[in-house]
């Protein structure tokens, strides 16, 4: 099967918005967070488009980092506690303050971190103390006790799905082996520079970036993991060596529960009553349900339609020149969209938990 072959996430997602009943996109709230987006392009001071900025990332462009995020996004899925389940009612009083929910949290140079963050502090700390985490040779083999000490959490609350982790860093480790000579830098050069190939390279060979479902009896994709995989290793090399891709526009944003979050708080997109009253109950949805697969494709197409309108609006400024030179506009691209919504949330995240409904709740291994 050529790259050609593969059913890409933007088409699953118009397939979807065609047919959704539940979910709609409103214009004037993605021309809204379009406006956001392009005048923070232009503030120096926001970091939210920027990958190194966080500071547990890696900075340096080597196969290390390469490995480290290869690591890291074969694990960045379902970090929300059960806690988070606790009924809703709707006649609760209005200052009624909810109790805070324990989180799985991993303190890492006396700073506590919750959620993908811990995840990755996680990982730092286990390199610190000598682990050869990032090694597929290592985790192929990792026993179970290792596992649940490199991610042991500093709350009373664990990582969920541990058993799924394990599995999947067995089985993903062992294709590293088998197939690319223990090294993700190998199969990254199979794809020749282009994302598109690359997408297709890691859900071909690894079950478990498989982010894909049936809906109105037709396969669609979504790829969050696969996608942000390809995302990270652009940002960690800054669009240059390994992490140069000919079309890198391709990539969508990366379909979660936190994203719709901040598309829904801005009305970008909006809910149907029976999805509201779904939320507010706070219930757990099954893989694949029409209102999941609605929410993840309103928020594709969305986002893309916020890259298109940043685009238009970038284009239509007039060129700087300083000292004769010509300075270079800024770039948009529907990653550096979800970069942003996604760093917006985390740092407004209590504004928008109180002003929001429920994030939609679903315990799986794609995101």
């Amino acid at each position: 099967m050529s790259p050609n072959d593969l059913i890409l996430p933007i088409e699953s997602a118009e397939f979807v918005m065609q047919n959704a009943k539940s979910v709609s996109i409103n214009q004037s709230g993605v021309d809204q967070l379009a406006q956001k987006i392009f005048q923070s392009l232009k503030d120096k001071n926001c970091n939210y488009f920027n990958w190194k900025s966080s500071t547990l990332n890696p900075k340096k462009m080597n196969e290390f980092s390469l490995n480290w995020i290869f690591l890291v996004d074969t694990l960045n899925f379902s970090f929300w506690s059960d806690n988070e389940l606790i009924q809703v009612c709707d006649t609760l009083p209005n200052d009624f303050k909810r109790p805070s929910i324990e989180k799985y949290t991993v303190n890492y140079n006396q700073i506590p971190y919750t959620g993908y963050w811990a995840l990755c502090a996680a990982i730092n700390r286990a390199l610190d103390d000598g682990f050869p985490i990032t090694e597929p040779f290592f985790y192929a083999h990792i026993t179970e006790q290792e596992l649940a000490h490199i991610l042991r959490s500093d709350s009373s609350v664990q990582i969920p799905l541990f058993e799924q982790r394990l599995k999947i860093l067995h089985e993903t480790g062992r294709i590293l082996i088998e197939e690319f000579q223990g090294s993700f830098l190998n199969l990254i050069k199979n794809a020749n520079g282009s994302a598109r190939n690359l997408l297709k390279l890691i859900v071909d060979y690894f079950p478990a970036y498989r982010d894909e479902t049936v809906f109105l009896n037709r396969k669609v994709t979504f790829y969050k993991r696969a996608q942000i995989l390809i995302a990270d290793i652009w940002g960690c090399f800054e669009g240059q060596g390994i992490g140069f891709f000919n079309d890198i526009d391709m990539i969508t944003m990366f379909a979660d529960y936190r994203v719709p979050q901040v598309l829904k708080f801005y009305n970008a997109i909006e809910y149907s009553e029976d999805l509201k009253s779904f939320l507010k109950r706070n219930a757990l949805l099954t893989s694949g349900a029409r209102y999941e697969v609605e929410i993840r494709a309103a928020s594709i197409v969305s986002c893309r339609m916020i890259t298109q309108k940043v685009r238009k609006m970038i284009d239509s400024e007039k060129p700087v020149v300083i000292n004769g030179v010509q300075i270079q506009k800024p770039v948009i691209n529907d990653i550096l969209v979800d970069f942003y919504l996604w760093n917006y949330r985390v740092d407004n995240a209590s504004e928008i938990d109180s002003n929001s409904l429920p994030f939609h709740k679903i315990r799986c291994i794609f995101y």
